[in-house]
């Protein structure tokens, strides 16, 4: 199916509970509020930047704060992860259908957490595995687990849960093979450094097999990104620093050069995102309120500053997506309650703003586009 770009330096704001009947390639968009615990749809026109809410505002879950949220690789069903708010909350998976306008329903009761904490999810590139990083019991070592789901349809159903090295904050599968990539703290608070497990993962069960790990070079390892050409990268929140891996024909991971990179990297890095299409890498940069951007070699994963390297979006931005298309770039702002929005340059992989400030509700986190 063809995708018409244009380049726009404006964005129009809609809302709307009905279908949109336009011939404009559009993508799906949708985001998380922890303040007002709840998830809400967007559709994104990629002929002109248009955003245009469909469907109502959803409560992800009473006493629960969401995390985490994917689509499944069809675009056809979706599943946040939440954290219980004590005293009665609970860790649980939210699942929901996506409509054709874009909208969600809910799939029916959420499932339990398969570990305390859960605090990442990602899904195969079949659509038939999601597995949840769950962080553990506050600051114990041990408790740390990886949980894997089969998904059927719009439900997921709790299949295994294996330990993992401590403190597991984020997760990527393989695009091509069956790994999973672990991002791990290790050691002692505050400065825990950062690991990546990998594990391969059995095609029929789903089942968790430790492979290996990896030192990032960093501390307190923040997100996992994997490009389009198999180079794997890593925030570290606490060293303000990527980390670059370069990913074997067997799965096994070996440094890119000059990794981890701290030059342009802003402070407290944390969501991160590959370019779908070019070799570019966008990292939301929590503590200093922007986005950095870095080209990646083709060659080798090393990674070099775009000019101008880092463009302001609102205050602590900690979930970033892109569209399919590689044509605009997003941010959740969790200290703003806003969303900034930029076009991206296919040519130099540099940001221009196309609205700095979207509201929405109360402490945007995660955010997913298909």
């Amino acid at each position: 199916m063809g995708v018409l770009i244009l380049m726009s330096l404006g964005i129009f704001i809609a809302c709307s509970t009905s279908n949109i009947t336009s011939s404009t390639t559009i993508a799906d968009m949708i985001f998380t509020s922890q303040g007002d615990m709840s998830v809400l749809s967007y559709q994104v026109n990629l002929g002109n930047g248009q955003l245009t809410q469909v469907g109502s505002e959803i409560p992800t879950g009473a006493n629960t704060m969401p995390v985490a949220i994917k689509f499944t690789p069809d675009g056809k069903s979706a599943f946040i992860v939440n954290k219980g708010v004590p005293p009665s909350g609970s860790d649980n998976i939210a699942t929901y259908s996506v409509n054709g306008d874009g909208s969600l329903s809910s799939s029916g009761a959420s499932v339990a957490s398969g570990g305390p904490s859960p605090a990442a999810l990602a899904i195969d590139p079949s659509g038939k595995f999601m597995f949840v990083a769950n962080q553990g019991v506050g600051g114990i070592s041990g408790t740390s687990s990886i949980s894997v789901y089969t998904i059927s349809g719009s439900t997921v159903s709790l299949a295994s849960t294996t330990p993992t090295d401590d403190f597991a904050t984020a997760l990527e599968v393989s695009p091509t093979a069956n790994f999973l990539y672990v991002a791990n703290s290790v050691g002692a608070l505050p400065l825990l450094q950062g690991e990546v497990t990998q594990y391969s993962f059995d095609s029929t069960s789903g089942a968790l097999t430790k492979v290996g790990s990896y030192i990032t070079g960093g501390t307190t390892p923040a997100g996992v990104a994997i490009n389009k050409k198999g180079y794997l990268y890593v925030t570290n929140f606490g060293s303000n620093n990527i980390s670059g891996f370069m990913i074997a024909s067997d799965g096994t991971l070996a440094p890119t050069p000059k990794s981890p990179y701290t030059i342009a990297t802003g402070t407290g890095p944390q969501a991160l995102v590959a370019d779908p299409v070019e070799d570019f890498l966008y990292v939301a940069d929590y503590g200093s309120n922007q986005v950095s951007g870095f080209l990646i070699s083709a060659a080798s994963g090393e990674l070099s500053p775009l000019t101008p390297n880092a463009i302001s979006t609102g205050f602590g931005p900690t979930g970033i997506a892109m569209d399919p298309t590689g044509v605009y770039l997003y941010t959740t702002n969790i200290g703003a309650a806003s969303l900034s929005a930029f076009h991206v340059d296919y040519l130099t992989g540099s940001l221009g703003p196309i609205q700095l400030a979207f509201p929405t509700p109360g402490q945007p986190s995660s955010i997913a586009i298909h």
